[in-house]
This record gives structure tokens, sequence and C-alpha cells, in this order.
């Protein structure tokens, strides 16, 4: 358990290096870490602020327009059907 909360402390710290003005890539070299990893954990780490004060990651976000999507067109097809049968 321990090296799991050291492990999300640690890419939260490299994470907040970078709006600081540092460069991903020189932050990369400095702590060794590849910039695809820490691209990765940006997205999934990074959070955004809802309209109704509440608090997601992009990850998450992008998760919930693809269900959004996925049941905007199954009503969009359960329209078409009724209306066809009518």
């Amino acid at each position: 358990m321990e090296s799991v909360i050291l492990m999300i402390f640690v890419k939260w710290s490299l994470i907040c290096i970078i709006p600081s003005g540092q460069k991903i890539k020189d932050v990369s070299s400095e702590y060794g870490v590849s910039d695809v990893t820490i691209y990765s954990w940006i997205k999934k780490l990074t959070s955004v602020w809802l309209e109704d004060d509440s608090i997601i990651t992009l990850e998450n976000y992008a998760k919930l327009q693809k269900q959004m999507q996925k049941l905007m067109n199954e009503i969009l097809k359960k329209s078409l059907s009724n209306s066809q049968k009518k």
C-alpha cells in the first residue's frame, strides 16, 4: 500500500513541475521517466472542474463522453425504429 501511495505522489510531483514552465522532455531526462509515460500520467491524473463544482479526470471525462455518444446512438436507433413501425 505504501508503494502505491509513493508512486501516486511521484506521478503528481512530476506533473506539478510541468506547469511551472519546465518542458516535459527536460523533466523526462532529469528524472529518468520517458516522456510518453509522463504524457500518459498527465492524461490519467489531470482533472477538470465541472459546472456542478465536481472534479473529474480527463480520462474519465473521455469515457463518459463515449458512453453518452453510445446512448445517444441507441436512442436514435430506437426512435427511428419506432417511427418506421407507425
